[in-house]
């Protein structure tokens, strides 16, 4: 009725002629969100029409100029006879319009291939969850029963949809059943597209889902995709786009999305060192601008002012901006705010459907009328088995495995019909899938716990103990599969050199209870073991990654598939290396030593010995002629440990204390008998690595651990050891390494400990081929003991292969190069933080400049300060910590049951009862106060040292209680002397600065002609109350010797001794202060410091002492 409109700025804007508003409405009706309007606002309309549907022949008329009399006209009577009969239904909550009629026309027109139950349901959709499916379905089958799927096509015809549409490419374009889409030229196509392998999760389901969203695309519609939450939605809709090469905007909705939301986002922005506020277009509204389909997720949670937008842009491809939003992009004028969609622009809306939880809001009816809607459900068990397998990547599945994915797939169906919430969506068995791909040693009762929350949900379930079977045999199928760990060869020590196994020995009652799941748990740990040792393997796995910048997961020692506990199946440390290129798969530890080793650093050298392994080992300089002589590999292995600590921790500097402390550990004495001590080589072996740990092998050792004649051994040829441990050249080694094995002094050990195996043959040798055969067979077993249990020639990799000399190289210089790439990182940012703290110092620097010059102090007196600062910063912590102790007491305590006051919340029961003492009030007590009068002896005989430090302490205690001021804590600080008696530098509360500090500070260090004691401490009585009884009251009296001649002694011990409330402390400076002090003060009220350096700490200690005691 008014001339002007308010606007929201508050101004009025005046109508122009021609304005007029022409409004319409639905039916006020379940399905389409109505309101009445009040008599009051209809009578302001010139006009209110009823809008009537039209009646039968002139629908007929106008379906059949939609279709320009191409179908038949028997056939659009039925159809409009089917939305009459559906319409006329209570049940079904949504009407059939004439809307939906014309583009049911439409499509069979356009697209006569496509089967006329599919285009019906597409374009007037009622889900199976909603009341009316089942009749909306009858009559669809009943129309359709009457004039065949393809009411355009002959019987006989060749062009009608086969059951099965694949999508493929052909002469660029991209194929499904008769759709055809040309793609863009590769030029146009945009980085930022996402990459979706849809031929991965392919199926007949997904097949014909993709078809339909396709052909909605081909007519130009916007498309709603509906079905359970995790049916793959989202993931069609992007497979949609990426096999038609284009890109895509996608944003989600939920309860809370605004209008505002809806078009514009918030984003900020750092201009110079300002933050601003900036608007953003939102994805919706840049794939109008810029013509590209946008995906939006849960349409379905979004609240009826966001539908109704969405509903005009359906409508009418444009959205409205909201005013404000300053856009530099080209395609919108700065003076407009309504964008109108370029060609190219499409909706794909996705929603759950509304039995589910997630569901906010019912959609429109009318929203639904403008949508091609396509309903999704779960694959059937036969194709979710099939993808099941396609994502586990092994092309060949035995019948028996598959019916293991099978029972998989049946327990998940079971938990989607019989669970009311939380059902499991195909994300689910998506993850369970990949997890039993990549951790298939992982237990398969804890996975389904994790992923489908089986432990609460088993009443629910038909899950027979031959259903777990099932699943624990298809993870040990895939564990075969992908882990196909060598019994012998796995661990790394096993696959490399190794000649002293640094693991803690493990029982084998231990090995066989162990779970790697539950690693830390391995043993009978402590809480405390078990935390340390998690933690330990945190930093062990930082170590790795920081070293390598290889992403190498470090996991627990697995027990290998054989039963048999030898050496080679015990706990120890290695990596596997992968199957088709020479690359570390992970690197693996032994619980025992992250659990019980003391030493975190000797855990450290563990895993460096690993990569030094790797990095320094040659596999290849001795033949195998050499190495198949009894003794041969051990000793090899022992000398190249040494050979490889020795260049590692040179190329690593880092690491050389970590080793040391691994092998002294490793040797304590309590540890030092290996396995097999009995064999007198192996006992020289180990001793030559302790001696070249310890430099010497009388730390610790005895003929108790080792026998007398391998020391002797050991002695003779400990000339050549040196010369082995000092080498530098790896030639050089290999030759003193073979020199060292063919002495007679290392043949007499293997020839030792060859008779030792005979012995264990038990066989008695009666002629002397007999001996020879029997020494041959020793020399075997000797040989292969060492080989099997020990190690192998060659590395493997995890199937069991023999990695070639060539491949292990390969895998070396990988290595080294990462470890280069991964060291000029770390030094670049070394760089980058040493650049980036000497700026901070700079900015730190020049922010301390301007406060001194805002509080006026020189640069001078700010070194001065520093100085001083340094020297006692240490005790000011310490005084400043002590004084809060006393802050923490004064926060008052509650009372209760009171009849006024704060309404006390847990006495409301009895508030019901009648009682009406249910308040609270806190009672705050009175505020503990602590004063300290510092009295400074000024005299000319406290000039040097003495006034200096006594100058110290006054700054330390002053700095301790100024950011704590107001707190309880006040402080005087007074000077004597002859010139004046008393000059107070601070006064009780009066606000401290550091400015302030300084020249306290300053006006201390002076020294001036002599002084009266007697008078300051007079003095220093009247200016503290004398009946405060809640304070302490400590006055310090700085003297480093007697007074003035007229000093009465006796006058003085009365005054100090006079108030029982104020307490007085002698503080002697140097050998004369100490003699006035002991003279004048009660033992427990003296304190001194002969030397002038110890002023402050004595002072903190005396404070902290009083401060205590209260």
């Amino acid at each position: 009725e008014s001339d002007q409109l308010e606007m929201p700025d508050g101004t009025w804007l005046n109508k122009k002629h021609g304005f007029q508003i022409i409004a319409t409405m639905n039916e006020v009706k379940e399905g389409y969100e109505g309101y009445e309007l009040g008599e009051d606002f209809e009578d302001r309309f010139g006009a209110v029409l009823e809008i009537k549907e039209l009646p039968v022949q002139e629908k007929l008329n106008f379906l059949q100029k939609i279709c320009n009399d191409e179908l038949p006209y028997s056939f659009l009577t039925r159809l409009i006879k089917l939305q009459t009969s559906i319409n006329s239904e209570k049940t079904i909550w949504r009407k059939m319009s004439l809307r939906v009629l014309e583009r049911i026309v439409e499509n069979i027109v356009t697209h006569p291939e496509e089967p006329l139950s599919t285009i019906i349901h597409s374009e007037f959709m009622v889900g199976y969850w909603e009341e009316g499916h089942e009749l909306v379905n009858s009559k669809v089958s009943y129309l359709v029963s009457e004039v065949g799927e393809h009411v355009l096509l002959s019987k006989n015809s060749t062009h009608t949809q086969s059951d099965t549409i694949t999508p493929y490419y052909d002469k660029g374009h991209l194929i499904s059943g008769h759709l055809s889409f040309p793609l863009l030229p590769q030029s146009n196509i945009k980085s930022n597209k996402p990459t979706i392998n849809y031929f991965n999760k392919r199926t007949k389901t997904n097949d014909r889902s993709l078809h339909q969203t396709l052909l909605g695309i081909h007519l130009n519609r916007n498309v709603l995709l509906v079905g359970p939450q995790g049916c793959g939605k989202t993931w069609l809709a992007h497979s949609v786009f990426d096999l038609l090469d284009k890109n895509v905007e996608h944003m989600s909705l939920h309860e809370s999305t605004t209008v505002h939301d809806l078009t514009v986002w918030q984003k900020t922005v750092r201009k110079k060192d300002d933050m601003f506020i900036e608007l953003e277009l939102s994805p919706l509204v840049r794939s109008a601008v810029e013509g590209r389909p946008c995906i939006i997720d849960d349409v379905n949670r979004a609240p009826p002012g966001v539908l109704a937008v969405l509903n005009h842009a359906l409508q009418f491809r444009e959205i409205i901006l909201p005013q404000g939003i300053d856009t530099s992009n080209p395609n919108i004028s700065s003076n407009s705010y309504k964008v109108t969609a370029k060609k190219g622009f499409q909706l794909i809306f996705t929603a759950t459907i509304p039995e589910d939880t997630n569901q906010i809001n019912p959609m429109m009816a009318d929203f639904m009328d403008r949508m091609y809607c396509i309903n999704m459900t779960y694959l059937p068990p036969s194709e979710e088995v099939e993808v099941m397998k396609r994502l586990i990547g092994i092309k060949e599945l035995d019948h028996d495995c598959m019916h293991q994915l099978g029972t998989l797939v049946r327990l998940i169906n079971q938990l989607r019909e019989k669970c009311n919430d939380g059902k499991p969506t195909f994300r689910s068995t998506e993850r369970i899938t990949m997890n039993l791909k990549h951790f298939p040693d992982m237990d398969i009762r804890t996975l389904l716990n994790r992923e489908l929350r089986l432990s609460s949900r088993e009443d629910e379930l038909d899950l027979n103990t031959n259903d777990l079977n099932e699943l624990y045999m298809l993870r040990d199928v895939l564990e075969t599969q992908y882990s196909k760990p060598c019994i012998k060869c796995t661990p790394l020590n096993e696959v490399v050199y190794r000649g002293y196994n640094l693991s803690l020995p493990v029982p084998e009652n231990e090995i066989e209870t162990y779970d790697p799941n539950r690693w830390w748990e391995a043993g009978k740990p402590t809480l405390y073991q078990s935390e340390r040792a998690r933690k330990r393997q945190r930093i062990l796995q930082r170590l790795l990654e920081t070293v390598t910048a290889l992403d190498i997961p470090l996991h627990p020692w697995k027990k290998p598939r054989s039963n048999a506990l030898d050496s080679s199946s015990k706990p120890s440390w290695g990596c596997t290396f992968a199957q088709d290129i020479p690359r570390i798969k992970n690197v693996f530890f032994s619980p025992w030593d992250l659990l019980y080793r003391d030493n975190d650093e000797s855990i450290y050298g563990l895993l460096f010995h690993e990569i030094f392994e790797i990095l320094y080992r040659n596999t290849t300089q001795f033949s195998t002629e050499f190495l198949s002589l009894p003794g041969s590999r051990i000793l090899v292995n022992a000398i190249g440990d040494i050979w490889i600590n020795q260049q590692g921790m040179a190329q690593f500097p880092g690491t050389c204390d970590w080793i040391l402390a691994l092998y002294e550990e490793s040797f304590d004495s309590e540890k030092l008998v290996v396995e097999h001590d009995e064999y007198p080589h192996i006992q020289f072996i180990t001793l030559l690595l302790y001696y070249w740990r310890f430099g010497a092998i009388n730390r610790g050792i005895s003929t108790d651990h080792f026998g007398t004649d391998v020391i002797n051994a050991f002695n003779s040829l400990q000339d050549k050891i040196d010369q082995i441990i000092s080498t530098q050249d790896e030639i050089e080694l290999i030759e003193l390494t073979k020199q060292l094995y063919y002495t007679p002094q290392f043949q007499q050990l293997i020839k030792r400990s060859l008779y030792l195996t005979i012995e264990d043959i038990h066989i008695s040798p009666t002629t002397i081929s007999e001996k020879d055969a029997i020494i041959s067979m020793a020399s075997t077993k000797l040989t292969d003991y060492e080989r099997n249990t020990k190690l192998s020639t060659q590395p493997v990799n995890e199937t069991g292969r023999q990695v070639t000399s060539e491949e292990f190289e390969e895998l070396r210089n990988f290595i080294l190069d990462a470890i280069k790439k991964s060291r000029i990182e770390l030094e670049r940012l070394d760089e980058d933080n040493e650049a980036k703290k000497r700026v901070d110092e700079l900015k730190k620097a020049e922010l301390e400049r301007e406060e001194r010059l805002l509080e006026g102090i020189t640069e001078r007196e700010q070194k001065e300060f520093q100085v001083r600062y340094e020297r006692v910063m240490d005790h000011i912590k310490l005084m400043r910590d002590k004084f809060r102790q006393i802050y923490r007491h004064e926060r008052g305590i509650w009372r209760r049951h009171l009849a006024q006051g704060r309404l006390d919340s847990t006495q409301l029961a009895s508030l019901v009862a009648g009682n009406d003492r249910v308040f609270m009030k806190r009672e705050q007590p009175e505020r503990y106060m602590v004063r300290i009068s510092l009295l400074i002896d000024q005299s000319a005989s406290m000039q040097g040292d003495k006034i200096d430090h006594v100058s110290d302490a006054v700054l330390m205690l002053l700095s301790a209680i100024q950011s704590d001021q107001r707190k309880g804590v006040n402080v005087e600080v007074v000077g004597f002397h002859d010139d004046k008696p008393m000059e107070i530098y601070l006064k009780y509360g009066e606000h401290l600065t550091k400015k302030k500090i300084i020249k306290v500070v300053n006006e201390v260090s002076r020294t001036k002609g002599r002084n009266n004691d007697l008078q300051a401490i007079y003095y220093a009585f009247e200016r503290i109350p004398k009946h405060d009884r809640r304070s302490l009251n400590l006055i310090i009296h700085f003297s480093d010797g007697d007074p003035n001649q007229q000093f009465d002694r006796d006058q003085f011990k009365d005054l100090v001794n006079k108030y029982s409330n104020i307490i007085v402390v002698g503080f002697g400076i140097g050998a004369q202060g100490t003699n006035f002090v002991l003279d004048l003060y009660p033992e427990d009220q003296a304190t001194i410091a002969e030397e002038t350096s110890e002023i402050p700490e004595r002072l903190s200690s005396l404070i902290r002492r009083y401060v205590s005691s209260t």
